[in-house]
């Protein structure tokens, strides 16, 4: 897109899949405005509508949508990623209709444990992550102590080693203490902000080296698994609260800042730019965004009030969440749950498995990636964009090789950029004008 020839602009495949997205957000918005008008109906059905009887319905809603946006991007992943994605999704489906076929969750009301597998995948992928980056992070830690000089000046960072180390260092040791100071347990926090940093280093992975367009972890940290594993009794209620404050952060992850602040270091330094004033920018960037989202967060409230219908949404139902978590956890504590402590144990041994089976045998299908993110909410909502990518992907690339997979590629960039583009033209009309929109996000 930001060739000087424009090569992608005059690219017919483009535009005509631009079109197919084009044509979906435009008569579906007049179907919002003028109700008379049929919709094209890319998201109205599930499987939950058609699987009513026996283990079965434990299935849950299972969504059949189709997102043109995440057909795009699912055709750009590394195909063992993209197919384990959908794949898995599957694997953790039918744990479920097993589990309730078998009366797993009768006295266990979180088995089959997919959220715990899940996080010991994400840890699988932070302790990988460190494993396969330990040399560079070694000579990081000596340039950050002075040893090693040479190494901090021959690389230009974002910020110097140094103050990258010890600001980390001092940051983790401020959040501890404010966290300690608001009456929370050192071993929950202890464990709460190291799961959250190897939850953040396994996202910033698989976004730099993948592509996964999900990674929610929904409701899967580790304040909320300890009170699963251990019940709510074995904490104070000082540290039950902590836990719900924290839901903000840590309540899921698609929105996470590492990646999104690396994917801009990394698009700064291929044009160019000074990696130094991109870090500084980013920082008056956020400054400002906080402020920002304070007041679009509160104002709102203030004007038409909590019980209107124009603030009620997602802020309340966090709210309602967290608070509604706590009140269970001190009025009416739930037994300990071990199982949900096998669950990650699991996760983690399936994730490092699978990496070593990969590392053995070149051209093992199925990714350690795929099976940390396809358990989430968002890959619930795409799972079949992913596999209509995928057999997309693979028929081109078996019947015309990757010649045709790369003359392929602007199609599917159109799908992405049409979407994105006239799906977001169409939710700033109806924030200007107030009128009810298609949401093409879901």
């Amino acid at each position: 897109m930001v060739e000087p020839n424009l090569r992608f602009f005059r690219s017919r495949l483009m535009w005509i899949a631009f079109c197919i997205p084009l044509l979906i957000n435009i008569v579906n918005n007049l179907n919002q405005w003028f109700p008379g008008i049929p919709a094209i109906a890319t998201r109205n059905k599930t499987l939950g509508m058609f699987l009513t009887s026996g283990p079965w319905r434990a299935i849950g809603g299972t969504p059949i949508y189709i997102f043109p946006f995440a057909i795009g991007i699912g055709y750009l992943l590394p195909l063992d990623v993209l197919g384990s994605s959908w794949l898995f999704y599957w694997y953790w489906r039918l744990q479920i209709v097993g589990g309730a076929h078998f009366g797993l969750t009768t006295g266990a009301p979180n088995a089959p444990y997919v959220s715990e597998q899940a996080y010991g995948g994400y840890l699988a992928l932070a302790v990988f992550s460190i494993y396969a980056g330990r040399r560079h992070i070694g000579r990081v830690l000596r340039a950050a102590v002075g040893r090693d000089p040479e190494y901090a000046q021959s690389r230009r960072e974002g910020l110097p080693y140094g103050v990258a180390v010890w600001g980390f260092v001092a940051s983790f040791i401020l959040l501890a203490w404010f966290a300690h100071e608001m009456g929370m347990e050192w071993i929950a926090i202890i464990a709460v902000y190291v799961g959250y940093f190897c939850i953040s280093l396994a996202i910033d992975r698989l976004r730099a080296e993948f592509g996964s367009p999900t990674h929610d972890l929904h409701n899967a940290y580790s304040g909320t698994l300890m009170v699963r594993i251990w019940g709510p009794r074995v904490f104070t209620p000082r540290t039950l609260t902590g836990f719900a404050l924290f839901n903000w952060f840590s309540r899921a992850h698609r929105s996470h800042p590492m990646p999104v602040h690396l994917e801009s270091l990394v698009a700064s330094w291929r044009l160019g730019v000074d990696q130094r004033k991109m870090t500084v920018a980013m920082a008056v960037a956020a400054l400002v965004g906080l402020v920002a989202a304070y007041i679009g967060a509160l104002d709102p409230h203030y004007r038409y009030g909590v019980d209107s219908a124009k603030t009620w949404g997602l802020f309340q139902h966090f709210g309602n969440e967290s608070w509604g978590r706590l009140a269970s956890y001190i009025n009416t504590p739930q037994r300990p749950e071990p199982g949900s402590l096998y669950g990650v144990i699991v996760g983690f041994l399936t994730c490092t498995a699978l990496f070593v089976v990969r590392m053995q045998y070149v051209g093992f299908p199925l990714h350690p990636v795929g099976y940390a993110v396809s358990s989430s909410w968002s890959l619930d909502q795409v799972w079949l964009s992913l596999l209509i990518a995928w057999v997309c992907t693979v028929s081109i690339v078996r019947y015309g090789g990757l010649r045709l997979y790369r003359k392929a590629v602007p199609f599917f960039l159109g799908l992405i950029l049409g979407d994105f583009l006239v799906g977001g033209l169409f939710n700033l009309v109806g924030i200007f004008a107030d009128l009810p929109v298609y949401h093409f996000l879901g």
